[in-house]
């Protein structure tokens, strides 16, 4: 996993000018198509930054290296025997379920990748405007998505975000900034969630 780190100065030509450098660590999402590649999403508003996946999810449902349009298929009987009728699905059709296990003493994602996904749901696009979806390990292909939700234990209802801490570094789930606090104010550490996270997905289009 390949970490890219970006440096940018800032000019403040108040009073006496003076240049400001800040640093941004970059996690690189590798090769689009290829095995280990992390997953990314993009939102259609350009404050809220793409979000490279932490780690890919353990399981998923609905896609493989294209979407799996499964046809819906219905059986009568006529007189003349029992008839298949089959309904094609669409892109449109299709939901596609991420999940991180956890639970029994294991771990599933980190808090801060967790509250990332979160703001994403919350977050919705205005009408027409979707966000994108590359499941970059698996396929080459980019989806424009409606996010359903994101369930943190078993219920939608009832997030269980439950944290597992350790002085000792031992369970770091990265750091994130306080959200009372202004882009200056200090980082909270998090740790990795305990509970098990699905992520539910509405595909809207192939742009590819």
């Amino acid at each position: 996993m390949t970490i890219v780190t970006n440096y940018k100065n800032y000019t403040i030509n108040q009073g006496t000018p003076t240049v400001a450098s800040a640093g941004v660590e970059l996690l690189s999402a590798g090769v689009q198509g290829t095995a280990g590649a992390l997953r990314r999403m993009t939102h259609p508003e350009t404050d809220i930054a793409d979000l490279i996946y932490w780690g890919n999810p353990d399981q998923w449902t609905n896609m493989d290296n294209e979407a799996l349009l499964h046809p819906i298929t219905s059986t009568v009987q006529t007189l003349g025997g029992r008839v298949v009728n089959v309904f094609p699905q669409t892109v449109q059709d299709i939901l596609v379920t991420e999940t991180w296990s956890g639970g029994a003493g294991q771990g599933s994602i980190p808090g801060s990748f967790w509250r990332r996904l979160f703001n994403y749901v919350r977050n919705r696009p205005d009408v027409g405007e979707y966000v994108t979806w590359e499941p970059r390990d698996i396929n080459a292909r980019i989806f424009e998505v409606e996010l359903v939700s994101v369930i943190a234990g078993k219920s939608v209802r009832a997030l269980e975000v439950v944290e597992v801490r350790d002085r000792g570094g031992k369970y770091d789930g990265g750091d994130i900034y306080n959200a009372l606090d202004d882009i200056d104010g200090d980082l909270v550490q998090t740790g990795v969630l305990a509970t098990q996270v699905e992520l539910t997905m509405k595909l809207v289009a192939d742009i590819t």
